[in-house]
């Protein structure tokens, strides 16, 4: 959250994208929070007319047309919150790049008489790219995340704080997991994005330098020190994947257990009456 915060303080100038994604970010997660009530609605009239009572076959309709008006919403909302993410990233690029650069004009000679050339651009290129994609991300997907969660644990525990109560032990759980998993990773990659940037200031020298490493006949050497860098990154590569995707499968197998409790504890309750059948769907669809 820190680094986030960072970089939003880094580009205030952008704040305008900001606020109009955060805005299309809450219509969204309204519209997709307001289908599984209508959807309830909708399955609670069907029941009575299964049960031999009497349903509303207008308001059945009209919950109908609600929930297409609810997909439509999500569908107009989500690409004009995707076209302000994409402008945002663009505007993003421009601005760190401009001030990524104006930093190394200020640097003194010393500083890149110890670097190589690729090996900056490859620095600034990797970085600022990550940074951009995932600020993109995080405005085209994660805050509609955010707020269709909340707006959903609100939800499900008005209709039973039970559900609510063990739904909400995914996220402390998940989270605490997971940067469990992410520390290690990190370092890994740390060493892997070394690798990487030391191989492209190798290739950029070689390439600028050309002519000089062919009057000295050194393709060969030029070749073998760009190609250890690369090998390098498997050897880490291994280790990382290994550890990262045994992590994930212990970290999803904490949450299936606790995902078959909550199934388990609404389809026993709505077997016993305590929810309608609509209940049931509506919690099921929120637990999703």
């Amino acid at each position: 959250m820190n680094q986030i915060l960072r970089i939003i303080k880094f580009t205030k100038s952008l704040w305008p994208f900001y606020a109009s994604i955060g805005f299309f970010t809450i219509l969204l997660s309204g519209m997709s929070q307001l289908q599984p009530l209508f959807t309830k609605g909708a399955i609670d009239q069907i029941t009575k007319l299964i049960g031999g009572g009497h349903a509303n076959v207008k308001l059945v309709a009209i919950f109908a047309v609600l929930i297409f008006l609810t997909d439509l919403g999500q569908t107009l909302f989500s690409n004009l919150a995707g076209y302000i993410g994409d402008i945002f990233s663009a505007k993003l690029r421009r601005t760190m790049s401009e001030r990524y650069f104006e930093h190394l004009m200020k640097l003194p000679q010393s500083y890149f008489d110890n670097e190589l050339t690729g090996t900056i651009i490859n620095r600034m290129s990797r970085g600022i790219s990550q940074i951009t994609d995932y600020m993109q991300m995080l405005s085209n997907n994660f805050l509609q995340f955010i707020f269709s969660t909340i707006f959903s644990l609100a939800i499900v525990f008005y209709f039973s704080w039970q559900v609510g109560l063990m739904l909400s032990l995914l996220y402390p759980v998940f989270i605490w997991l997971t940067s469990k998993t992410s520390t290690r990773w990190q370092g890994y990659q740390k060493d892997i994005n070394k690798e990487q940037d030391q191989a492209s200031g190798r290739f950029a020298e070689a390439i600028s330098q050309v002519k000089v490493v062919k009057s000295f006949l050194q393709e060969p050497r030029e070749l073998s020190l760009f190609s250890g860098h690369f090998a390098r990154t498997i050897e880490t590569t291994h280790p990382q994947s290994r550890y990262w995707h045994t992590q994930d499968s212990f970290r999803r197998i904490v949450l299936n257990l606790i995902f078959l409790g909550i199934y388990s504890y609404i389809f026993v309750e709505t077997a016993r009456g305590a929810y309608s059948i609509g209940t049931m769907v509506l919690l099921v669809q929120y637990a999703a």
